[in-house]
């Protein structure tokens, strides 16, 4: 009885919410205000002609932890 309840009141809350205003990308994006940069060829001359900050010779390290025991089996590595 529970679970019904649970899914019957997640759907209505789902389906009131897209039915206000529906899925627009461009409102979202405007709420939050994030829009793509625009770079000119000036900047794009300054970036290539930065220097790198590593030195010659570096090393990249990898750590694969093992995985979490669950109840459900969890596949190894191979």
């Amino acid at each position: 009885m529970k679970f019904i309840f649970l899914m019957v009141s997640t759907i209505l809350v789902a389906g009131s919410g897209c039915a206000s205003k529906g899925f627009n990308r461009g409102a979202l994006q405007d709420q939050i205000g994030t829009t793509k940069p625009v770079y000119d060829s000036k900047e794009i001359k300054e970036a290539y002609t930065k220097k790198p900050n590593l030195p010659k010779p570096f090393r990249v390290g990898i750590y694969f932890a093992p995985p979490h025991p669950s109840h459900r089996k969890v596949p190894q590595w191979r």
